[in-house]
């Protein structure tokens, strides 16, 4: 294997003794020190998500983590091309096989987030609910980009569909979490790794 890698003869050689029996010791413990770095990385970094996870149901009164995350936001070009944006994060990690844009059929040539937000969500939800395998999974929590208007639309839209799952919305500053029918938002402690979640999830 290593001939044809290198496209010509490869000769192995095991040391006994001298600087270069001590070069491949000290390989060798570099090696075992760099897996055990890598191992301790992957142990913290799962760690941090089921965190993530655990701190945002417990700040949202889910039932349990919400290992599949949906979170959906408008865009235009110059008051004009509306699009519909989904982006997923499953057990803490943003999946980008997942994504989805949705072109905007219903807009009166006039900007309005609260019925394109609705009309997305209607779509996604029926597509769902007909078994289209694109939408087949439904989320365990649903995020809307914006605060207590497009909450409103996606309650409407649950309404419509007939598909009730949680939800909230991101408002743009300070990723407060709006819940419908709670006065006050939900403010993540600005160390907790349910923040950093949420701000990762807006961010893509």
């Amino acid at each position: 294997w290593l001939r044809q890698k290198r496209g010509s003869k490869v000769e192995i050689s095991v040391p006994v003794r001298g600087d270069k029996k001590r070069l491949v010791e000290m390989a060798t413990e570099n090696a075992s020190h760099a897996m055990e770095r890598i191992r301790a990385e992957m142990r913290s970094k799962l760690g941090n998500r089921e965190r993530a996870l655990n701190e945002l149901a417990d700040a949202l009164g889910l039932e349990g983590p919400p290992k599949r995350i949906e979170c959906y936001d408008i865009s235009n070009f110059q008051g004009d091309h509306f699009v519909g944006s989904l982006v997923v994060c499953e057990n803490g990690e943003m999946n980008k096989s997942e994504y989805r844009r949705f072109k905007i059929k219903y807009h009166d040539n006039k900007p309005d987030d609260f019925a394109m937000i609705k009309e997305v969500l209607v779509r996604r939800l029926e597509e769902g609910k007909a078994g289209n395998p694109k939408f087949s999974q439904m989320p365990d929590l649903i995020i809307v980009d914006g605060g207590k208007g497009q909450v409103s639309s996606a309650e409407a839209a649950m309404a419509e569909t007939g598909v009730s799952l949680p939800f909230c919305g991101l408002a743009k500053r300070f990723e407060l979490l709006i819940l419908p029918n709670e006065p006050d938002p939900v403010a993540l402690p600005r160390t907790s790794q349910a923040l950093y979640l949420v701000q990762r999830i807006r961010d893509e």
